[in-house]
C-alpha cells in the first residue's frame, strides 16, 4: 500500500466533497514558502505524509501509523480593526474550521480514521497558513 498516496487521495476528496470553498488541492512542495508568489490558488489545500511507523505481527499483519500535515493558505487582507467592521474578515477562519472537522473522524477502509491533532499557525507575507495536524493508522496484510 502506498500511504503517501492513500493519505494524499483521502483527504483530497474529502476536502472536495465537504469543503468546496478550496480552490486549490495538492501535495506540499513548498509552494507558500518558495515563491514570492505562489502558482496556486486560494484558499488552498496542501497535503503532506510526515512520518510513518510500522508494526508487524507474526502472521505478516501490519499496521502504519502516520502523521498526516495539511497547510491551508488564504490570501485576505480584510481589517480586523474596531474602526472598520468587516463581516468578511473572518471567512477564512470559518473555512479553516470546516476544513479540519471535515478531516477529523474521516474513517477510510481499513485504517483507525484521521484524528487531529493540533493547528499552528504560520506566518507569510501577505499570507495566513495554517497547518493542521492528524493521526491514522492503516491495517492489513499489504501495509
Amino acid at each position: 500500500m502506498d500511504l503517501i498516496k492513500q493519505n494524499f487521495e483521502a483527504i483530497r476528496d474529502r476536502l472536495i466533497a465537504q469543503v468546496p470553498e478550496i480552490r486549490w488541492i495538492d501535495m506540499d512542495d513548498e509552494q507558500l514558502t518558495a515563491y514570492e508568489a505562489p502558482p496556486i490558488s486560494f484558499p488552498c489545500a496542501l497535503i503532506d505524509t510526515q512520518q510513518v511507523g510500522y508494526n508487524s505481527s507474526e502472521d505478516f499483519n501490519s499496521s502504519a501509523a502516520v502523521r498526516v500535515t495539511v497547510q491551508f493558505g488564504f490570501k485576505t487582507m480584510e481589517s480586523t480593526n474596531h474602526l472598520t467592521p468587516n463581516s468578511k474578515a473572518f471567512e477564512y477562519s470559518e473555512i479553516l474550521q470546516k476544513a479540519v472537522n471535515a478531516i477529523h473522524g474521516f474513517e477510510p477502509k481499513n485504517s483507525s480514521g484521521y484524528t487531529k491533532t493540533g493547528v499552528i499557525r504560520i506566518k507569510r507575507p501577505g499570507i495566513k497558513v495554517f497547518e493542521a495536524s492528524f493521526d491514522i493508522n492503516w491495517f492489513g496484510a499489504n501495509v
